[in-house]
């Protein structure tokens, strides 16, 4: 293998040399981590900050999402419990009739 001639690549040896990589960009991409973290918690800290009715109005669709979720989670609520007082009733009357024959 050491006689393969110089026109096919037979004195091949591998160079270590210091490569000038330029880091620039990569200390850009961890200061702009660093820049949208700290937004992130600004932002985060100003909405826990908000009203309700700041918060309303900044996200309105957010808003009627939870008002249309929360009414229908108390009208089901109260369609069972409804269902229920009916079934008692409906067993009560029945106690009722038993009991008066």
């Amino acid at each position: 293998m050491g006689d393969v001639p110089k026109e096919y690549g037979g004195d091949v040896h591998v160079e270590k040399a210091i490569s000038h990589v330029d880091d620039s960009v990569a200390l850009d991409e961890k200061a702009q981590a660093a820049m949208f973290k700290t937004q992130a918690m600004d932002a985060e800290t100003a909405e826990h900050d908000m009203g309700v009715l700041q918060a309303v109005k900044a996200y309105p669709m957010a808003a009627l999402w939870a008002f249309i979720m929360s009414c229908t989670i108390v009208s089901s609520s109260l369609k069972s419990l409804i269902t229920k007082m009916q079934l008692l009733t409906n067993v009560s009357r029945l106690w009722r009739l038993t009991v008066s024959s």
